[in-house]
């Protein structure tokens, strides 16, 4: 099955590198998932930052390029995101190196990049990679979402789950906290968070949390997109954590 949402998209993929046969080598392992894709490759660096690269949705970067390293490509896309008011952490595209030096990986954490790839490339760490990064493209375009129906009054409102930022509660009065958007109306919190997909983790007895909106956090406390601060209770701290990292994977 390819790698699509429910719309029937499928995953944009740019291979960058200098010698034809990395490019290949890519294109290979790809075809040998037997999934669809949209692949386009690039020689060099400059041809990839004269594309329409924040469009893509993985990136396979070579990092010793002899014009322009991999490492520069890098910096150049995320300084770019940074400009256009992109979120850096778990944004896309994700950003794959490869490499023959296991010294680069550092690096590449350095530009949040979502993987490394050692040369020569074994099929077992290639599939690993490109199956976490499905797993990324699928909350992206809402293969996890779900259709939330919530009753105001008479009215009936149809909302996607993954629009949802959180959910805040107080006295069974519901609070869905969107982008430019508030919902309010009255129910369980405990029955809502039935209702909701594994991407969502109640940090609090009057929060519940979608954890791809999450820029960071410590331990009493997180910041979700667009600014709001939420607190984390003590007793939830150690499973939201442990929740948290097997969402990211």
């Amino acid at each position: 099955m390819p790698i699509t949402n429910r719309e029937g998209y499928v995953m944009k993929i740019a291979i960058c590198d200098d010698e034809k046969s990395g490019r290949l080598s890519i294109r290979r392992l790809l075809s040998e998932t037997k999934e669809a894709h949209e692949i386009t490759e690039f020689s060099d660096g400059e041809s990839l930052l004269l594309s329409a690269y924040l469009e893509y949705d993985l990136i396979f970067l070579d990092v010793s390029m002899k014009r322009m390293s991999g490492m520069e490509v890098a910096k150049a896309i995320r300084i770019r995101q940074q400009e256009c008011r992109q979120d850096i952490w778990g944004s896309f595209p994700l950003l794959v190196f490869i490499t023959g030096y296991r010294e680069h990986m550092a690096d590449a954490f350095s530009v949040h990049a979502f993987g490394y790839l050692v040369k020569p490339i074994r099929k077992s760490d290639f599939f690993r990679v490109y199956e976490q990064a499905g797993k990324e493209y699928g909350k992206r375009n809402g293969k996890n979402s779900r259709v939330l129906l919530i009753k105001q009054g008479s009215e009936v409102r149809k909302v996607q789950t993954d629009e949802i930022l959180y959910v805040e509660s107080e006295k069974r009065k519901n609070i869905v906290h969107m982008q430019g958007e508030e919902i309010v109306y009255y129910g369980s919190i405990g029955e809502l968070e039935k209702e909701l997909p594994d991407d969502f983790f109640r940090i609090h007895k009057g929060y519940l949390i979608n954890m791809r909106y999450i820029e960071k956090y410590d331990r009493s406390q997180l910041w979700v997109r667009g600014g709001d601060c939420l607190l984390i209770s003590k007793y939830r701290y150690a499973d939201f954590v442990n929740a948290f990292i097997h969402y990211l994977r």
